[in-house]
C-alpha cells in the first residue's frame, strides 16, 4: 500500500529464508515499476507479509543494507517492531511499514514448529480478470482466518464487485476487501466496470 502506486503500477518481491537463524526469519526485497518499466520510488509504504508459523510477540523488522559472501542478511537499523512500524493482524500476518526495499522480519517463532497441523480452508481465484488484476494475500490456511483481496483496476476501469462464495465484500479504508475464511474452498469474484 502506497500513494505512490498508479494505474498500471506493477510491484514484486522475493522472499528468501535467512538460514542462519533457528527462529522464523526471512529477507524481503520488493521493486516497484511504473507502466513505462521505470522504478518507482514509494517513499513509506506498507507490506502485508503471512508466515506458515505462528509469530510470537517478539518480532523484530530489520533493514537489510547487503548480504554477506555466506548469504547473510547485513542488517541496519532496527526499522519496525511491535510498538513502532510493525502490527500484528493475526497470528501469522504482520503489517509492516517502511521505507526500505529490502527488510528482514524475524520472530522467536520456531522455524520447526507449523502454525496449523491440519490446513482445511482454501482461496480460489481469477489472478487477471478482464480490466484488472487480483491477489489475494492467503491461498491456504485454517478456517477463521483473515485474508485480504487486492484487486487493482487497468486504467480508465474501477471495481465494480467482490464476493466471496457469493456473498459480498466491502471495501475497507484502503480500498482492500477483508473476509475470513470458511471451511473448504472460499471462491472470490472480482469484476471490473467502466470507470
Amino acid at each position: 500500500e502506497s500513494n505512490k502506486l498508479n494505474y498500471g503500477s506493477t510491484y514484486s518481491y522475493t522472499r528468501k529464508v535467512d538460514d542462519t537463524s533457528r527462529n522464523i526469519s526471512y529477507v524481503y526485497e520488493v521493486s516497484v515499476h511504473d507502466a513505462r518499466g521505470h522504478a518507482i520510488d514509494l517513499d513509506e509504504y506498507s507490506a502485508i507479509v503471512s508466515f506458515d508459523r505462528k509469530l510470537n510477540s517478539t518480532f523484530q523488522v530489520y533493514e537489510v543494507t547487503g548480504f554477506d559472501a555466506n548469504g547473510k542478511a547485513q542488517l541496519g537499523a532496527l526499522i519496525a517492531n511491535q510498538n513502532t512500524k510493525g502490527v500484528r493482524i493475526d497470528d501469522s500476518t504482520l503489517r509492516v511499514t517502511t521505507r526500505a526495499t529490502r527488510f528482514l522480519v524475524r520472530d522467536t517463532g520456531s522455524k520447526q514448529t507449523p502454525i496449523y497441523n491440519v490446513q482445511d480452508a482454501t482461496v480460489s481465484y481469477e489472478a487477471n480478470p478482464e480490466n484488472g488484476k487480483v491477489y489475494v494475500d492467503k491461498e491456504v490456511g485454517q478456517a477463521g482466518d483473515r485474508a485480504t483481496i487486492y484487486a487493482i483496476p487497468n486504467k480508465g476501469y474501477k471495481v465494480g464487485s467482490v464476493t466471496v462464495n457469493g456473498v459480498a465484500i466491502e471495501a475497507d479504508l484502503f480500498g482492500n476487501y477483508a473476509f475470513t475464511l470458511a471451511k473448504g474452498e472460499n471462491v472470490v469474484v472480482v469484476t471490473f466496470v467502466q470507470a
